[in-house]
């Protein structure tokens, strides 16, 4: 039983037996019990629409989750379309440049992207100019190959987002984020 429901169900139970009585009372013309009844309820009734509010928020905040995790979901699911293509794209011209070489350029690349650099250094020159004109082939430019290895990594980074993560926080995360129906299988 949620944190909600628990006081819900005792609020309508509430409510309904404040409804029996104050039909008792009208009948029986028992006024004073019956002023009592319908201050009763009406303080009933202002708790349920605290619970109420309440459960609007808790819902709210469910749906924005989700919608936050499908977003996330629908990025990581149109980025390994993507992943695919530039591997097989990046390979082809690891081939052409040889291994020498693209062990150099990809070095300077991911170099330039983690450090923020806005060129390469000349020691990388000779090797970027042996990837500008392989590219050149294709009609591309090393901007936009760089672009491409970006959009890799990202894409990388997303599908395998815990990789690197520390063994104890990714347990403590399957225990917090896996359905009850699942809480078995995090033992095994």
């Amino acid at each position: 039983m949620s944190k909600i429901e628990g006081p819900l169900q005792k609020r309508v139970a509430s409510q309904k037996e404040l409804t029996k009585e104050i039909r008792e009372n009208a009948d029986n013309s028992e006024w004073e019990k019956l002023r009592t009844n319908l201050v009763d309820l009406s303080d009933n009734t202002d708790n349920l629409f605290e619970i109420m509010d309440e459960h609007k928020k808790v819902s709210v905040n469910i749906l924005n989750l989700f919608e936050a995790v499908l977003k996330k979901l629908e990025n990581v699911v149109a980025l390994s379309v993507y992943r695919d293509f530039i591997s097989f794209f990046v390979e082809e011209i690891e081939k052409k440049l040889g291994n020498e070489v693209w062990v150099v350029v990809r070095s300077a690349i991911n170099r330039k992207r983690k450090f923020k650099k806005m060129n390469f250094k000349k020691d990388e020159i000779e090797f970027i100019s042996k990837l500008e004109k392989t590219l050149s082939s294709v009609k591309m430019s090393v901007e936009e190959f760089e672009l491409l290895m970006n959009l890799k990594t990202k894409s990388n980074a997303e599908f395998h987002k815990s990789e690197d993560q520390d063994p104890k926080i990714v347990k403590q995360q399957l225990e917090t984020t896996l359905p009850d129906e699942l809480q078995d299988f995090k033992n095994r």
